[in-house]
């Protein structure tokens, strides 16, 4: 999302400080795993869960919004396939995916 096609000017920063958030996140559960059993730092490990759902849904969703996301050898899955020989490429490219 920091392409400048989608005109976000402070995208950079948000990462920035999202990198940081998870940063903190991951010493968190680390300094509350050193002395507590889970159930003594339930609100701690709730948050932190919260935390890295927020983030994780962040990169999905910007991932998915970039230009380049979608590589040109996958570009039979996106269109409908109204021939056979398109309908074998994808079942082709898709077993080869799931298999690999």
């Amino acid at each position: 999302m920091e392409d400048p096609s989608f005109n976000l000017h402070g995208i950079k920063i948000a990462n920035i400080i999202l990198n940081y958030f998870y940063l903190g996140l991951l010493i968190t559960c680390f300094i509350l795993a050193l002395g507590n059993r889970p159930q003594g730092s339930k609100w701690g490990y709730t948050a932190a869960l919260i935390g890295f759902a927020i983030i994780t849904v962040y990169m999905t969703v910007s991932k998915r919004c970039e230009p380049a996301s979608y590589p040109e050898i996958y570009s039979p899955l996106l269109r409908s396939p109204r021939s056979s020989s398109r309908s074998r490429v994808s079942k082709t490219l898709l077993q080869t995916r799931l298999m690999g």
